[in-house]
Parts: structure tokens; sequence; C-alpha cells
């Protein structure tokens, strides 16, 4: 649960950069829903993500672009090329010789599901590229529904991502 000093801090800091946000840090009732939209963030999640955007923002954040850099900065996605890269490792050092490998990142497991060992095994130079781009196609759909269950806060879709790939429970 986010500290409303702390949220009150970052509202100031960020109002001495953008007028935007003084105006939301001066008007009460715009301040306190601004602060329910992201009180359920922690303390240092929410730190983390008004240094990112304080970094790497021109313009006035909303409520939603700190969200994300608060979930985004504490919990990193490992992106769908290197995902495929961990599984051409594998493939290399003959990991898929006995099926398919379990790995942390359900989203790889989940992908995975959509080739067998075999095809992965003896791609060609002709199909690799293919197999690649599906990899990361179905990765990036995965991906999109974790990053969104993370940032709408959505009970509803983090159930559904828990019933499609058993993944850790998800805090919120």
């Amino acid at each position: 649960m986010l500290d409303k000093k702390v949220f009150a801090q970052a509202l100031a800091g960020m109002a001495s950069v953008w007028k935007e946000i003084e105006k939301v840090a001066d008007d009460e009732f715009a301040s306190a829903l601004w602060y329910r939209t992201l009180s359920d963030l922690d303390d240092q999640s929410f730190k983390e993500g008004v240094v990112h955007i304080m970094k790497t923002f021109h313009f006035a954040p909303k409520p939603s672009d700190i969200r994300e850099a608060a979930l985004v900065s504490t919990k990193p996605l490992l992106g769908a090329e290197e995902a495929w890269g961990i599984v051409v490792n594998d493939i290399r050092r003959g990991n898929f010789y006995f099926g398919t490998p379990n790995y942390q990142d359900w989203k790889i497991n989940k992908t995975l599901e959509s080739f067998n060992s075999l095809e992965l095994r003896d791609m060609t130079s002709e199909n690799r590229p293919i197999i690649r781009a599906q990899f990361i196609k179905i990765y990036n759909q995965f991906k999109e529904r974790e990053k969104e269950a993370l940032v709408t806060n959505d009970p509803k879709l983090k159930a559904l991502l828990q019933s499609i790939g058993a993944l850790p429970q998800l805090e919120g």
C-alpha cells in the first residue's frame, strides 16, 4: 500500500518539472483520485517508477504511465528475442533431445507448446526464420497479457493468466 507521504513527495517533485502535475498537486480532488489509482503499489516500486519517468519523459505523465513504469521497473519482462535466444541455445546444447525442457518463464513454456521438440531440434536454415517468427509472435501475445494484468490489476485477467500458464501468483 502506497504511503500518502511518499505519494505527496513524489507529486511535489514531479510538479517542479511539469506544470500539469502542479495543477494535480494543488487540486485536492485530482490528487485524491491519482492516489486512489496508484495506492495499490508499494512505496519502493512507486519511487522507482517516478524516478524512471523523471529520467525519460519529456511530457507530463498520466497515472497509467507511473503505474506501468513502477511495475515494469520492479518486474523486468523478458523480451521475445531474448526468450528465443534461450530456446535456441538449449536446442544447440541438445536439451531438446528428450522432449521440451521446462523454463522458469511461463511464457516460454506456453509458447513452446505450439511446437513439438522434433520440429525445433530439426530446424533447417529454410524453416528457422518461420519458426522464429511464430515463436516471437506467440510469446509477445503472452507478454502483452501479462503486462496488461500487471498494469490494470484486473483480477479476471490475472485469473485467465493463471489458468493459461500456471504462472506464479500475481500480487495485487
